[in-house]
């Protein structure tokens, strides 16, 4: 895991409470900010140089803008933000703040939120003085940090190292029905073992993130594209449109249909 040292004083420039019917934001590379956000509700899909990951409920996202990232969801949520401008620069080895893009719930992210709330209710904590600003943000990184730090998988680090080959290949056939069988066939380990460290690094199991990320590429069709559902189902390996309706409700809790302009013929 990389991790980043801070060249300059952060200063807070906006925090917030968000939350629409849909969502969707490009932020452009830049060593110049970073900003940091909790889902309060609903999901996110991020995609990160080609990479693709979803942000659940009490997950952290922290965009540190060294890639184009795109966040998207075609869903209602609700997400509490808080962004600083600040130098910053990578480092190769794990000496600085390790700040992934996303610190998933299962790993305690209580105290993060608890300080990005901090900034969006009392914003008296911060503004008008630099060394607040600083240290209001430099706390919340800190505990990412931390949270992340105490994590199994960066105590392992085979447990993210074969999460993110899953990851490749899953990505690579999403058009595809995917076991994890299979999966763990092309990566030369038993399927126990690759359900193990995989849920140990992402916090849900494999099948369930496979799900996930085809469902939110099945919404994006069906709501952007004019496309019915049972041919965006089959165009990510569902046989059966009326359990992607189901799997689709079972995992955000609304209808895959909802925010469709055009309805979808099933």
């Amino acid at each position: 895991m990389k991790t980043i040292e801070i060249g300059s004083m952060p200063r807070i420039t906006f925090a917030h409470a968000h939350e629409a019917p849909h969502y969707e934001a490009s932020f452009p590379f830049s060593h110049q900010s970073i900003e940091v956000a909790y889902i309060v509700k609903g999901a996110l899909a991020l995609t990160r140089a080609g990479e693709r990951a979803i942000a659940n409920e009490g997950d952290v996202i922290c965009l540190t803008h060294d890639a184009k990232t795109t966040v998207s969801t075609g869903q209602f949520h609700a997400h509490h933000t808080v962004h600083a401008t600040l130098e910053w620069e990578p480092l190769d080895h794990a000496g600085g703040l390790l700040l992934p893009l996303i610190t998933p719930a299962s790993r305690g992210t209580e105290e993060i939120i608890k300080r990005i709330d901090a900034c969006v209710y009392r914003p008296y904590l911060y503004t008008g003085s630099l060394a607040k600003s600083a240290g209001c943000f430099l706390d919340i990184l800190c505990k990412i940090d931390a949270c992340n730090r105490k994590s199994e998988a960066f105590r392992q680090p085979e447990a993210s190292l074969w999460a993110e080959r899953a990851k490749k290949y899953i990505h690579h056939h999403l058009s595809q029905p995917i076991t994890q069988g299979e999966v763990a066939a092309h990566l030369g380990v038993s399927p126990g073992y690759l359900c193990h460290v995989f849920k140990r690094a992402e916090g849900v199991s494999l099948i369930k993130y496979v799900n996930t990320v085809k469902l939110q590429h099945i919404h994006r069709l069906i709501s952007q594209g004019g496309v019915r559902l049972y041919e965006a189902a089959a165009a990510y390996g569902y046989a059966d449109p009326n359990y992607v309706s189901y799997l689709y409700k079972k995992t955000f809790g609304y209808e895959i249909t909802a925010h469709v302009t055009r309805p979808a013929d099933e």
